[in-house]
């Protein structure tokens, strides 16, 4: 099975280029509170499929830093390199605004995942 996530940054610095990555899962967020919380963007049919998906939501809250590598990327070394679908400029702008507001508002609230 095959995983998507968004790519927020990439730091070439490294031997092993880094990548920062946005926690996704498919269909609309299922919290247990009635609003969808700072951080969460849910994906409808039309919203997802101009990214190449079906519905799903990306939570803020959640970020990776992973190394570019076919370990974490089978599908490098293929054509298109696994990119299945690309943000517009508007979907790019609105996702760097919500995380740059969290990150200004309280930066705890994000959790930092990925190999050590």
């Amino acid at each position: 099975m095959r995983h998507i996530a968004f790519v927020l940054a990439v730091d070439t610095k490294p031997a092993t280029p880094q990548l920062l990555l946005a926690y996704t899962s498919s269909g609309a967020w299922r919290g247990s509170a009635d609003a969808v919380p700072q951080g969460v963007i849910n994906f409808g049919e039309r919203e997802a499929k101009a990214v190449g998906q079906k519905p799903f939501h990306m939570d803020l809250r959640c970020l990776a830093q992973v190394p570019l590598n076919a370990a974490w990327f089978p599908d490098l070394a293929q054509p298109g390199h696994g990119v299945v679908g690309v943000a517009g400029a508007r979907l790019q702008v609105r996702i760097e605004k919500m995380l740059q507001e969290m990150v200004t508002r309280n930066r705890n609230l994000i959790e930092m995942r990925g190999p050590k």
